[in-house]
C-alpha cells in the first residue's frame, strides 16, 4: 500500500516591515553584518540604525551607478574624462562636511539579502532636523533609497549639508534600515474586513461604524461631470449616474508607477519619486538633449504615455512646479525653469489626485 503524499507546507504570507526582534536574528543568521558588531543602540523598534564608515569621499556630482558598482564609479572616469572623486577624507579622526558639497560614504554594515526580503532607508529625524540631505545607493541600482529583493553588498550613503558645515565621525548614525516583506500595503476593503472582524478604531471606548466609502482617485473625465476625489459613493453615483467604479489595487498601482519611472528613466530623465503618482526631475541635462525645455517636458509626456492623465508643470522649486497650472503640449508655454513635477495616477489605486495637479 503506498504512502500517502505528504502534505504541502503553507506559504508563509507575513508582510511588512520587520520587528526589531526580526533584524536581530537577520543579523545572527548574517543576512546583515558589519565590519565592528552591531551594537544594541542601533536596534530601533522597527528598524536598524546605520553607522558611517571610515572615509568620505568628495564628489563633483550626486550619481546612480546604473548597472555598475559603486566602487567602480569612484575610480573610473567618467564620460567627460574627469573623475568623480574630488579627494578623500578620513573620519576616523573626524572631519567637516562643507554646506552644499556632496559626500558619499561607505557604510559600515553590509547586507546579503534573500529574495524574499527587500529593504528601505530614510534619514533620522535628528538628519532632517539638521538639514542635512542623505539618501542611499547600492551597487548596480537606479533608485535611490530602495534596496532590492535579494541585494548582496555594501551600502553607501550621499550627504548634502544644506544650511551649515557639519562634523562627523566614522560610527555616527544618519540614517536607518528597515527590511520589508511582501507587500505591506493594506487596502481599504482588508481594512474594513479586518475592522469588521476585530476592531481597530474606537470612539467613546465603543468601536467606530463603518461609514460609506469614499472616492480614491477619479479620471479627468470624471472630473468634468462634478466627481471629485474624497467624495462620499452615494454622492457621486447621484452627480454621474453612469459612473464606473473600479476597486483600488495597491500592488498593481505599484506595478504600473514602478513601469513609468522606468520609462522616464530610460528616456535619459534623473527621476526623483516623491510619492506614487508624483515625480520630480531636473531638466538641465535633458533640455540639451531634446532642444529646450518644452521639447523636453513633451518627451516626458511621451514616455508615460496617453494611457494616464499625466499632467507636468515646472518651476525654480518643487512646490511650485506642483502647483503649477496643467501644460497642454503645443497649447501651454511653461515659465522658464530648472525643474519639473509631474503626476500620473495608475491603476486607479494609489494617492487621490489634487484638484490641481501640477503638470
Amino acid at each position: 500500500m503506498s504512502k500517502p503524499a505528504p502534505k504541502r507546507k503553507a506559504r508563509n504570507r507575513n508582510r511588512g516591515v520587520l520587528a526589531y526582534q526580526q533584524l536581530r536574528a537577520l543579523v545572527h543568521d548574517g543576512v546583515i553584518s558589519a565590519k565592528a558588531p552591531i551594537e544594541s543602540g542601533q536596534y530601533q523598534p522597527a528598524s536598524l540604525d546605520l553607522r558611517l564608515g571610515d572615509t568620505a569621499y568628495r564628489m563633483f556630482s550626486s550619481f546612480l551607478p546604473e548597472q555598475a558598482p559603486v566602487e567602480q564609479k569612484l575610480v573610473v572616469q567618467d564620460l567627460f574624462s574627469s573623475d568623480l572623486v574630488m579627494y578623500e577624507l578620513d573620519l576616523r579622526k573626524s572631519a567637516v562636511l562643507e554646506k552644499g558639497h556632496v559626500y558619499l560614504i561607505p557604510l559600515m554594515e553590509e547586507l546579503a539579502l534573500p529574495r524574499t526580503l527587500a529593504a528601505k532607508t530614510n534619514p533620522k529625524s535628528t538628519t532632517g532636523r539638521l538639514d542635512v540631505f542623505a539618501r542611499t545607493i547600492t551597487d548596480s541600482h537606479a533608485r535611490f533609497d530602495e534596496i532590492r529583493p535579494g541585494y548582496r553588498g555594501k551600502l553607501y550613503l550621499e550627504v548634502v549639508p544644506r544650511s551649515f558645515s557639519i562634523r562627523i565621525s566614522t560610527g555616527m548614525c544618519l540614517n536607518q534600515l528597515r527590511v520589508v516583506s511582501g507587500h505591506p500595503m493594506v487596502g481599504d476593503n482588508e481594512l474594513r474586513t479586518r475592522h469588521k472582524a476585530d476592531p481597530i478604531l474606537y470612539g467613546d471606548h465603543a468601536p467606530l461604524p463603518g461609514k460609506e466609502p469614499l472616492l480614491g482617485p477619479v479620471t479627468a473625465a470624471a472630473e468634468r461631470l462634478g466627481v471629485r476625489p474624497g467624495m462620499r459613493m452615494g454622492e457621486a453615483l447621484a452627480s454621474c449616474p453612469g459612473l464606473v467604479l473600479v476597486e483600488q489595487d495597491p500592488a498593481s498601482a505599484e506595478q504600473a508607477w514602478e513601469e513609468i519611472l522606468r520609462a522616464l528613466e530610460d528616456s535619459g530623465f534623473a527621476v526623483d519619486s516623491a510619492e506614487p503618482g508624483t515625480v520630480y526631475f531636473e531638466t538641465r541635462g535633458v533640455e540639451r538633449l531634446y532642444g529646450g525645455l518644452e521639447a523636453a517636458l513633451k518627451r516626458a509626456l511621451a514616455a508615460v504615455g496617453t494611457t494616464w492623465d499625466a499632467r507636468i508643470g515646472a518651476a525654480e522649486r518643487r512646490f511650485a512646479a506642483r502647483h503649477f497650472r496643467p501644460a497642454r503640449p503645443g497649447k501651454d508655454r511653461c515659465c522658464r525653469s530648472r525643474r519639473c513635477s509631474r503626476r500620473t495616477y495608475p491603476g486607479g489605486g494609489g494617492r487621490a489626485p489634487r484638484r490641481s495637479p501640477v503638470g
